[in-house]
């Protein structure tokens, strides 16, 4: 007995589940019918008809009359989208105007209440409002409606006529809270906003959509102005790349928020590329960099190595890195760390520092000047130069040179992977080419919110 009892609650559960998902998805169909109130000859009345149409949305059509004495009356069909027994209708009926229909729909049972909001225009005659409860009088669903004209109108046609299209402009959508609605049901496709007539600097965007919200590409364009990204259900999401004439910006968003590292760029043919950089975590701001100090940091190691001011020079040195100073000693390029700089002392102790250096302080962001042993010159002229564009590797390159070509486990694995963790920073190279032919060469690194001197080159282009 207790087994069968057993049995007959497991069936009854199933088929309690298998009731509520049936009930579920005829939940719509509940609401089918036609509506009536008023009717006689001389009150008011009127007829709703409610077609379900999916498993959330019906069309409607909706005739009022006022009754004596001006029997002024009013129609309108449409789609709406129900949940909870409660919809909104809202439709620009009548293009150059801004006024909006917007009708409330509330099942009850077996009854239907339509308010129509004050001022709005629905295009109904004089004087006739729609705020009125409607009973249903059949349960059956309509399969048409008879127009003002005496002419059947089949909802599965009225269906066919108000297919999504593939491709709609943004303003023939209406937009309710976040979503973009195209007959009350959620737009899915692409929206464009169209360049105005005559309108020389306005802007072209396309916008991919899916169930009412932006998401996918996103793209728009005007007079040197071009902006690419992507949307995820309505927020912006990844990388997006403006470029508003010369200037490029690099951006990254995440849900909706600013997230991960701006970069921008002046691309002008003599400007000095990226000039900016910002780090954005969950849309707060945390770090920014700006050539500004990239160039004045440029400056003061200059001055301080022309002045032979070790105090600055060190205070500029990455603690827990030191300063690398490469020279050339034979045939290829070596390197050591040290933790100060001290004129008095040079690397290699043979060479000493050449700080007479006979320059202006002007620095040209572009690609660096290239010695040739041929012609023992310099491929451009005298001045400063720092090529922001790209890093350059070439201390784990000639860590990993001596180790395969002097000596094995010169720098460790560890070593020299610290190496390449500091150049995956903003790390750049600068040359200073004096007017009587000497050269400074050093590499600054931007890390911990400022700029470093890291590098030392003493290399000679020629040698051996």
């Amino acid at each position: 007995m207790k087994k069968l009892s057993i049995i007959l609650s497991v069936f009854a559960l199933f088929a309690s589940s298998c009731g509520t998902k049936k009930q579920a998805e005829e939940n719509i169909r509940q609401y089918g019918g036609i509506y009536k109130f008023g009717g006689d000859s001389e009150g008011a009345g009127g007829v709703v008809y409610i077609y379900p149409e999916t498993d959330n949305t019906a069309l409607f059509y909706l005739e009022k009359n006022r009754g004596a004495p001006s029997y002024n009356s009013g129609t309108i069909d449409g789609r709406i989208t129900i949940k909870n027994g409660k919809a909104t209708f809202k439709e620009l009926l009548f293009d150059g105007f801004e006024d909006y229909c917007i009708l409330h729909f509330e099942f009850g049972k077996n009854t239907l209440t339509v308010k129509q909001e004050d001022d709005c225009n629905c295009g109904f005659g004089f004087g006739v409002f729609v705020n009125d409860t409607f009973k249903r009088t059949s349960s059956e669903i309509p399969q048409y409606y008879i127009n003002r004209e005496d002419r059947k109108i089949y909802f599965s046609e009225l269906q066919k006529d108000e297919e999504m299209p593939a491709e709609i402009t943004l303003e023939k959508l209406q937009k309710k809270g976040d979503i973009y609605y195209f007959n009350n049901v959620p737009f899915s496709g692409k929206a464009i906003n169209e360049k105005e007539q005559g309108c020389w600097d306005c802007m072209e965007e396309q916008w991919e959509m899916k169930d009412g919200k932006f998401h996918g590409k996103y793209e728009s364009s005007g007079p040197g102005i071009h902006r690419v990204g992507n949307y995820e259900y309505g927020k912006k999401h990844g990388e997006w790349i403006t470029n508003d004439h010369n200037i490029r910006i690099v951006e990254h968003y995440k849900d909706g928020k600013e997230h991960g590292e701006w970069k921008y760029f002046d691309d002008s043919d003599d400007a000095e590329g990226l000039y900016k950089t910002e780090t954005y975590k969950d849309g707060v701001k945390i770090k920014e960099w700006t050539a500004d100090g990239l160039e004045a940091t440029i400056i003061k190691t200059i001055k301080a190595y022309q002045n032979k001011d070790e105090e600055t020079l060190n205070n500029l040195i990455l603690k827990d890195f030191g300063i690398a100073i490469m020279h050339k000693p034979g045939v290829m390029d070596v390197f050591d760390f040290f933790d100060k700089i001290s004129f008095n002392s040079p690397v290699p102790e043979y060479y000493p520092y050449y700080t007479d250096l006979k320059i202006d302080y002007k620095i040209n962001f572009e690609k660096l000047p290239k010695f040739s042993c041929d012609t023992e010159k310099w491929n451009k002229p005298f001045g400063i130069y720092c090529d922001t564009t790209s890093t350059d590797k070439m201390l784990s390159r000639t860590a990993k040179n001596m180790n395969e070509y002097l000596e094995a486990g010169f720098w460790s694995v560890k070593q020299i992977q610290k190496i390449e963790i500091l150049e995956k920073n903003r790390h750049f190279k600068i040359i200073v080419l004096g007017k009587d032919g000497y050269y400074f060469k050093f590499f600054l690194t931007f890390k911990e919110d400022k700029w470093h001197l890291t590098i030392i080159d003493r290399t000679d282009y020629c040698s051996a």
